[in-house]
Order: structure tokens, then sequence, then C-alpha cells
């Protein structure tokens, strides 16, 4: 649906990817979307997208990770508001571009590693930026989802641990 079809003609994949996710009723956390990079954002084609899966899926939570960076722009933000998907918060260093907003209730960090991409630890500042806003999101009773992907070397653990104690500190 993202890599090949780029969003055209996903009627039948759709239900077959979300059958499974169906089954795990409300343990089910948010589903994401994630693009290629070569993906350009296609107002269009994408509100079609949004359009089908609001129209068939309406309650799950959907977290869209965009690569490119045609999506970092205001109709992106916009149509993601209007069919409630939050635009997941993307760090890869310098290999994706990223953007740290939230389009919806549902707050959702993907961190790929801050220099390298799956392997490099996170600076203590990058985890404190990222404690504070976590901090505010919270306040504002949105819900938070913060997943490490700089597992290589093991960094994920470390990194995950550090952020929820600076949480717990603020």
């Amino acid at each position: 649906m993202t890599h090949k079809l780029k969003f055209v003609n996903i009627d039948q994949p759709l239900d077959k990817f979300m059958f499974t996710y169906e089954l795990m009723g409300n343990r089910l956390g948010p589903i994401l979307i994630q693009i290629a990079s070569s993906f350009h954002f296609d107002k269009q084609v994408t509100e079609a997208f949004f359009a089908v899966l609001r129209k068939k899926y309406p309650t799950p939570i959907f977290a869209l990770e965009a690569r490119h960076k045609s999506w970092f722009v205001k109709e992106t933000i916009e149509l993601m508001q209007q069919y409630q998907i939050s635009f997941v918060i993307s760090s890869a260093g310098k290999r994706f571009p990223g953007h740290e907003i939230a389009t919806t209730e549902t707050v959702y960090f993907r961190l790929h590693g801050e220099e390298k991409l799956y392997s490099s630890p996170y600076s203590d500042e990058k985890l404190e930026k990222y404690a504070f806003m976590i901090k505010d999101w919270l306040l504002d009773r949105k819900q938070i989802w913060v997943l490490f992907n700089n597992t290589i070397l093991g960094h994920a653990i470390t990194d995950s641990k550090k952020l929820y104690r600076l949480i717990q500190r603020l």
C-alpha cells in the first residue's frame, strides 16, 4: 500500500493488512503507516487514501511516518488533522527530514538514532528536549508513544531509560 501501490488501489491490501490488527481489539496501539523516502506528497492521492482509511476503519489510531521533504508542508498537516492521522515525529539523523508536531491527541515518536541510523545513541540534550515536549503534551492530556529503533548496539534500552527518568524529574 505504501511502497509499491503508493496509496492507489488499496482496498484489498488494506483489508488484508487490517484483518490481523482488528483481532487485537482494545489492546491495539497506533498503526504505523511508513512511507518510502521516494514517495512524494500528492494531495489528491493522500486525501483519497485517508478517506478510504477512515471510512473503512474509523476508530483505530493511525500514525504516518513520512520520509520525503514534500510531506512536511501545511497541506499535509491539515489533511492529517482533518482525518485524525498522527504525524510521526521521526528522528533519523540527517537521513530523513523531520517535523515535531502533534496533529491528533496521539503523539508518536520513532527514534532511529541521532547520528547513525539504527545504531547511535541520543545525546542527553536531545533526550531532554524530547522529555520537555512529552511532558507538555502529557499536560495537554495527549497519549504519547515513544519507540526507539536504535537497537543495533543496544542504545534503545539505555535511551528509553534515560528518557523515562528525565520525564519523571520534570
